[in-house]
This record gives C-alpha cells, sequence and structure tokens, in this order.
C-alpha cells in the first residue's frame, strides 16, 4: 500500500518535472534527465527522513557511558561495604 502510493507520488513528481523541463529548453532528452534526476532527489530525501541513520559512534558512546555508571554504582557499593 505504501509503495503504491510513493510511486504514484514520484511518477506524478516526474511528470510534473518533465512538462516544466520541456516548456523551458524544448529538448525532451534533457527534459527527460532533468525529471530523472528531480525524482532520485525526492526519493532520496523521503527515504532519509523516513528511517533513521544507525550511528555507530553513538552506540560506541552509549556503551562507554553505561560502563562508567557501572564501574561508579560498583565504586559506590564497595565503599559501603567498607
Amino acid at each position: 500500500m505504501i509503495i503504491k502510493e510513493k510511486a504514484e507520488s514520484l511518477t506524478m513528481a516526474y511528470i510534473h518535472s518533465y512538462n516544466l523541463a520541456m516548456k523551458e529548453i524544448r529538448n525532451s532528452d534533457f527534459a527527460n534527465q532533468i525529471a530523472a534526476n528531480i525524482v532520485f532527489v525526492i526519493a532520496k530525501t523521503e527515504s532519509k527522513t523516513e528511517q533513521p541513520m544507525f550511528n555507530p559512534f553513538e552506540m560506541v558512546l552509549k556503551n562507554v557511558m553505561e560502563n562508567i555508571k557501572t564501574q561508579k554504582e560498583e565504586e559506590n557499593s564497595k565503599e559501603k561495604e567498607v
């Protein structure tokens, strides 16, 4: 369902881009290239907003912070024992 909607919206974006390019430059090959690039950029931009990127640095930093917290808790529990 979502793929069908995306395909329809990208098709309409291509048609509008192609028609606009044809009005301006009157060259079908160049208008085709322009429209295809517009659709590519739109699709790429939409995919970036839908799926968050995995950041390995963020994961490493999170693990380091958790380790520091665990070490501090262990130190505090040892101090209470003594």
